[in-house]
């Protein structure tokens, strides 16, 4: 079975990268730029895994983390964020979120794919990555 990884960021180029990754390892990535968008996603299909930029316009990616929990709990722990704030640590994950996997921008594509092996379990494999950063 095809894990389904939703990225939720608003920088296209981010998107674009992430979504060629992803469907070169054989996962099938939704991308969307709001948090609005993941809802609706989520609301369409079940996702197995979530890359989350932290700092979305509108609704953060904080809170969207913390509705995404509340709304599918399943869901909890399967969060990989990732955000440009050097000053940013996982401590300031709202408390629904805590013991997600926080990358900095710009993030290997290497380093990604391996958070989100980690997120999906042991059945999910990387097999032949670039180490690009995105």
């Amino acid at each position: 079975m095809t894990s389904r990884v939703l990225v939720v960021d608003d920088e296209p180029a981010i998107r674009h990268a992430v979504g060629r990754l992803l469907r070169r390892e054989g996962w099938d990535p939704v991308t969307v730029a709001t948090a609005g968008e993941a809802l609706a996603a989520l609301e369409r299909g079940p996702a197995d895994a979530i890359l989350l930029d932290y700092h979305l316009p509108g609704m953060s990616g904080a809170a969207l983390g913390a509705e995404i929990v509340a709304r599918w709990p399943a869901l909890a722990g399967r969060m990989v964020f990732v955000s440009g704030d050097p000053s940013l640590t996982v401590e300031a994950f709202p408390a629904a979120c805590r013991g997600a996997r926080l990358l900095p921008k710009p993030f290997d594509l290497l380093e990604l794919a391996a958070a989100l092996r980690g997120v999906l379990g042991p059945t999910t494999s990387i097999s032949n990555s670039s180490g690009n950063s995105a």
